[in-house]
């Protein structure tokens, strides 16, 4: 029997809280910002407040709290240029610029002033299960990514040894299969040192013959 969706949330939410998350709250001291460090350690997490933000972040950090001044142009730190974690904007002031700049900065989630206790929680919840479906997309993205340049490096492997061997495109796959298992080896490795070969032989071969032997 399927299970209902509250109940996966729940699971989530408790699992996260069980690690006990280390979050950053890079907020003015002022009452929104001891609002959300006092609600967020009395669900459980670990906390820094700290105003203005450092330039650089170390450590094991679940998620940032980044207040973003209406005045601000653009909100720079030399961390939002590197791989960071999820960020949640803190904001006093609803424009879109202020909008359009947590945007900018990749906000998984966003507080108004005044910031009330209720609705940390889930403000938490959501910006890390978004973070985490985004690292997994990202993640499948990249072997996808992966997996067709394999295919067009096998698929020019293939071709070369077509050319040397007069083989039918089977057997050319079946060369390189073969000579993977034989090394142990994925075959796209395989067919990456063919490729490799074979420019190192035509770059062996004499000027005079390259035209000639590249018309073939």
């Amino acid at each position: 029997m399927t299970q209902p969706a509250y109940r996966r949330v729940t699971s989530f939410t408790r699992s996260v809280l069980s690690r006990t998350p280390q979050i950053k709250v890079f907020c003015p001291e002022d009452l929104d910002g001891l609002t959300l460090s006092q609600q967020l350690k009395r669900i459980g997490c670990t906390v820094e407040l700290r105003w203005p933000p450092p330039q650089e972040i170390d450590g094991q950090i679940d998620l940032i709290f980044l207040f973003i001044a209406p005045e601000a142009e653009e909100t720079s730190y030399p961390w939002l240029q590197q791989d960071h974690p999820p960020i949640v904007s803190v904001i006093n002031f609803e424009n879109p610029a202020v909008v359009d700049e947590a945007l900018r900065i990749g906000a998984m989630g966003m507080l108004v002033s005044p910031v009330h206790a209720l609705g940390v929680l889930s403000t938490v919840m959501m910006a890390l299960q978004h973070a985490r479906h985004y690292e997994k997309t990202e993640e499948r993205i990249r072997r996808l990514e992966n997996k067709a340049t394999s295919a067009r490096t096998i698929e020019e492997a293939k071709k070369i040894l077509i050319a040397m061997h007069g083989a039918s495109e089977s057997d050319a796959y079946e060369m390189l299969r073969t000579q993977a298992m034989n090394l142990r080896l994925q075959i796209e490795d395989v067919a990456s040192q063919v490729i490799q070969a074979n420019k190192i032989l035509f770059n062996a071969i004499p000027a005079g013959l390259k035209k000639s032997v590249s018309s073939e």
